[in-house]
Formats: structure tokens, C-alpha cells, sequence
């Protein structure tokens, strides 16, 4: 089950878990890295220890040469997520994190690995329906700048912000390519309950979107509509944490 520190370290920056009873094993959405997490290490009972993933091309591996292969991200993540799955854990993942989750759980059940207690898909329309908006990944840059801040993944004046916008590209067109280029392949679906997240005033993800994830589990199926448009995970994270919290109880 365990695997060398070089595949371990990149992907995780969490220390021993102690008296934690549960890992709650955390994947950001598009452009965003680990961070987005932080307040939820403050925000969780102790019996849960917060893992955020970090991914390539940001914050602690901005050196990084940013992916836009969403397959080779799970190949890499299956093995080196192993020695975290010692104890009970949860998924979650926010947009294009659900999907990787998703595609990650997928994979350790093949690998014969412990199962989630539950998945949390959050601002994510259900993965067997097909996109409903044009690719925008091969738009030019400003294009391109201004349809992600429309979809609310980064600040609106950042096409105005040069070097911060060029700083994002790399990561921001992977990211997208990769949730763009995603394709749906049936499997058996989950045995461990889902739990779908949406903001009320999401006009890329609608409830239809979320209800839709009901068909990969034959266990239980939630869904919970918070505040807040795509991003309601960064707007209302205590709304988020509670809500993941009340399931895990």
C-alpha cells in the first residue's frame, strides 16, 4: 500500500493525521491550487484531518510544468494517494477537482483499493452529460481571459493584469483543455453514497446538472443548493464546510 516519498511528497503537503478518524481528501477547481482550502483546517472537528491535493503548476509546484491530461493525473495520484487511504476517507472536489475525484475513484477500485465513505461533487455537472457550452481552451489569450471570468474562475479585471494573467494562462488553458476534453466512459456505478453541491445562482452547473450524479451510486444520493454562483466553495467556504460536515456525521 505504501509507495516512495518522491511519488508521495508533490501530491500532498499534510502532515501525520494524530487522533484524526477521517480523511477528507480535497481536489480545487480550475486555475486554483491548495489554498483554497486552508480555512478548513481551522474549520473541522479533530476527528477530520483536511488533505488538500496539489496539483502541478501552482502555489508549492508553480516550477511545475502544468498538465492538460486528466487520465495522467489519475495514473499519477492512484498510487501515490495510497498510503492515505490507511483509515476511513471522503472526497471532495469543487468544477474540474470533482471530475478528477471521479475518475480517481474510479481508478483505485480497479486497483482494488478501500472505497470512499462518500464523494462530494460540488459546482460539477454529472459526468455522462456531455458539455453544454462551446470549448473556450483555444481562444486567444484576452478571449480566453474574459470567458474564465465570466465563468468566475479568476478575478474580473485580470485581463486588464498582464503579468498576473500570464502567470495563470499555462495553468488556466490545461485545466480547461482537460475539463473540456474529458470523455465519459460507463462503469458500474459507486456503492458508497454522493453527495452533490450547488450555488443557487450557478449559471454553469444547474440543478438538473447535479441531479444527474444520482445515477453513479446505488447507495444514497443528496443533493444541497448553497448561496452563490460557480464558485460559492470561495465565496461561502463555512457554508461548504458545514454542509460537508453534516453528511460526514
Amino acid at each position: 500500500m505504501h509507495t516512495s516519498d518522491n511519488s508521495f511528497r508533490p501530491w500532498f503537503r499534510s502532515g501525520p493525521a494524530g487522533s484524526a478518524s477521517l480523511r477528507l481528501i480535497c481536489v480545487p477547481y480550475a486555475g486554483s491550487g491548495r489554498s483554497v482550502f486552508h480555512s478548513w483546517h481551522a474549520s473541522v472537528p479533530g476527528f477530520v484531518q483536511v488533505c488538500p491535493i496539489d496539483l502541478p503548476g501552482r502555489e508549492t509546484r508553480f516550477n511545475e510544468a502544468p498538465t492538460d491530461d486528466l487520465h495522467a493525473i489519475v495514473q499519477e495520484l492512484a498510487p501515490a494517494i495510497a498510503r492515505f487511504l490507511d483509515r476511513p476517507y471522503a472526497f471532495f472536489g469543487h468544477s474540474l477537482g470533482a471530475l478528477i475525484t471521479f475518475e480517481l475513484a474510479r481508478e483505485l477500485r480497479r486497483r482494488n483499493q478501500p472505497a470512499p465513505i462518500r464523494f462530494f461533487a460540488s459546482a460539477c455537472r454529472a459526468p455522462q452529460l456531455p458539455l453544454q457550452r462551446r470549448p473556450i481552451h483555444d481562444l486567444d489569450d484576452k478571449a480566453f481571459l474574459i470567458h474564465v471570468a465570466e465563468i468566475g474562475d479568476v478575478p474580473a479585471d485580470v485581463p486588464a493584469q498582464q503579468e498576473l494573467a500570464q502567470s495563470l494562462l499555462p495553468v488556466l488553458r490545461g485545466d480547461f483543455k482537460m475539463f473540456e476534453r474529458y470523455s465519459y466512459a460507463a462503469e458500474t456505478p459507486f456503492d458508497f453514497p454522493i453527495t452533490a453541491l450547488g450555488g443557487n445562482d450557478d449559471r454553469w452547473v444547474g440543478r438538473g446538472d447535479l441531479v444527474a450524479w444520482q445515477s453513479q451510486t446505488t447507495s444514497r444520493f443528496n443533493l444541497r443548493l448553497l448561496p452563490g454562483g460557480h464558485l460559492f466553495l470561495r465565496s461561502s467556504p463555512e457554508r461548504v464546510i458545514r454542509t460537508v460536515l453534516e453528511s460526514l456525521r
